[in-house]
């Protein structure tokens, strides 16, 4: 890495002038491929890798390149980038300047050096193209200028969209709620609208359904309103197809997810993952389905997830593989053979371990949810203390950064807590345990959920009635 703080470093383009500077330095090349790289600066604010790439043949459209075949032209860009060993490269200046020994700012997919390029965000913090018309200039940073000074100078919005999406990778939804609030009327209508789905898929975290689709319907009239934002369509259909999975028509969720996987190009690795954890989890709400069946979708996603280098998406695997474990645990032989459910119940634990030993690997806390699902496991393996530990880790914020518990959160944490008290016969405690969880807001499906767990426990806490036995209801991704 180079010895500046990457967000410091600016790759400014100025079309009008020809001429590119990266960190306040000028960099040596012919005024033609100027044209070149302002194109992969406007691609790299797409909001997925495949969609920042640039093909040969998008080049090929330029005015400064329409005479080359397309296989000329990406010879010639090859040699541009990496060199013919006359003289400094432009990946070359772009090292020295920053300082780096091998990593490249353009980068393409391996065995495509020719033909597909994209632009490293890693080496730096940011783009900014002037001479476009209507576009502000950012005068370019000191090296004493500060993260909060880049925000505040960003005409597009981008850095504070950003930033509110990273606060929700980091499990900090309270925080990028607030950060998206300032963006949903801002004048960029893909800014906007990417503000929107935010907002939409953290009122599903929190169960606020009428905010989740009020934000949903929002954003897709900003979408539809011009082409330039198609790119978002399939990200918008897919938060549609989470809520109608979870609180709307789960074969409205099937049919989108179809659709989405008929029209999504495979290459489009983030993407795909998600619809590959989509389709796992409807499986897992379908009491006719086998759940392990869902296990080669939640396989095919991680390999998508690793393609896109979108390392949470291995807690994302973990998590819900150990959600499959669980409900195989009670379906089938499992449900008449104590060796073959402890033998799920194992492997849901180790799923689920194996999600917090990932978050705590990327420095997130994980969500309550999953502790939850480790306790509840631990619970019916027999080991209570382990149980406790795991529901006491929540209750005392085991991380500085866990947030505050919402709602349904906190119903899951009491209703586990009522199951391990009355395991170990604290029937008065189950029982109190069972009232908080029953009292806090829920929607009448959660609260009909509790009731069927509860069963006859919550009306003569002496009784040692088992807990009714429940259709699945629809988990939320444990991320």
């Amino acid at each position: 890495m180079s010895a500046t703080s990457p967000e410091l470093l600016i790759l400014e383009i100025d079309t009008a002038a020809a001429s590119v500077n990266l960190a306040g330095t000028p960099l040596q090349l012919p005024p033609r491929y100027v044209s070149f790289l302002e194109l992969l600066a406007a691609r790299s604010q797409q909001p997925d890798r495949y969609a920042q790439r640039v093909h040969v043949s998008e080049v090929r459209e330029l005015s400064e390149f329409r005479h080359l075949e397309e296989a000329t032209l990406g010879q010639t860009l090859y040699r541009f980038l990496n060199g013919t060993g006359k003289g400094e490269s432009f990946n070359e200046q772009v090292c020295r300047i920053l300082g780096l020994s091998e990593e490249k700012l353009v980068t393409s997919p391996k065995g495509k050096s020719k033909e597909v390029w994209v632009l490293n965000m890693a080496c730096i913090g940011g783009v900014v193209i002037h001479g476009v018309p209507g576009a502000p200039a950012l005068p370019p940073p000191s090296l004493t200028d500060t993260a909060p000074d880049l925000l505040s100078h960003d005409p597009y919005g981008l850095c504070d969209l950003t930033m509110a999406e990273a606060l929700l990778e980091l499990g900090r939804p309270a925080e990028a709620l607030s950060a998206a609030e300032r963006l949903i009327a801002h004048p960029d209508r893909s800014v906007a609208a990417r503000a929107l789905l935010l907002r939409s898929s953290v009122h599903e975290q929190g169960a606020d359904w009428p905010e989740a689709w009020q934000n949903l319907d929002r954003a897709r009239a900003l979408i539809e309103v011009g082409p330039q934002d198609a790119h978002l369509l399939p990200w918008a259909k897919l938060q549609h197809a989470r809520l109608e999975r979870l609180v709307g028509d789960p074969n409205v969720s099937k049919r989108l997810l179809r659709e989405l996987l008929a029209a999504t190009p495979p290459a489009h690795k983030l993407l795909r993952g998600r619809l590959e954890v989509l389709e796992g989890l409807l499986i897992l709400d379908d009491p006719r389905r086998e759940p392990r069946s869902a296990r080669p979708h939640f396989s095919v996603a991680l390999h998508h997830f690793l393609d896109a280098r979108w390392l949470w998406g291995t807690y994302l695997v973990a998590a819900n593989l150990g959600l499959m474990h669980l409900r195989q645990s009670s379906y089938g032989a499992a449900r008449n053979s104590p060796s073959l459910c402890r033998h799920e119940l194992a492997q849901a634990r180790d799923g689920f371990t194996r999600a917090w030993q990932v978050s705590q690997v990327l420095g997130r806390a994980p969500k309550p949810e999953l502790l939850v699902m480790l306790a509840r496991t631990e619970r019916e393996l027999g080991e209570t203390e382990s149980a406790q530990r795991y529901l006491d880790l929540i209750l005392e914020g085991h991380s500085p950064r866990q947030p505050s518990l919402l709602p349904r959160q906190r119903s899951e944490l009491f209703a586990e807590r009522a199951e391990l008290h009355w395991t170990l016969g604290r029937h008065q405690a189950a029982q109190s345990d069972w009232h908080t969880a029953l009292h806090l807001p829920l929607s009448l499906s959660e609260l009909d959920d509790l009731r069927r767990r509860a069963g006859n426990r919550l009306v003569d806490s002496l009784a040692s009635t088992p807990s009714a036995v429940s259709q699945p209801v629809p988990q939320a991704d444990l991320a």
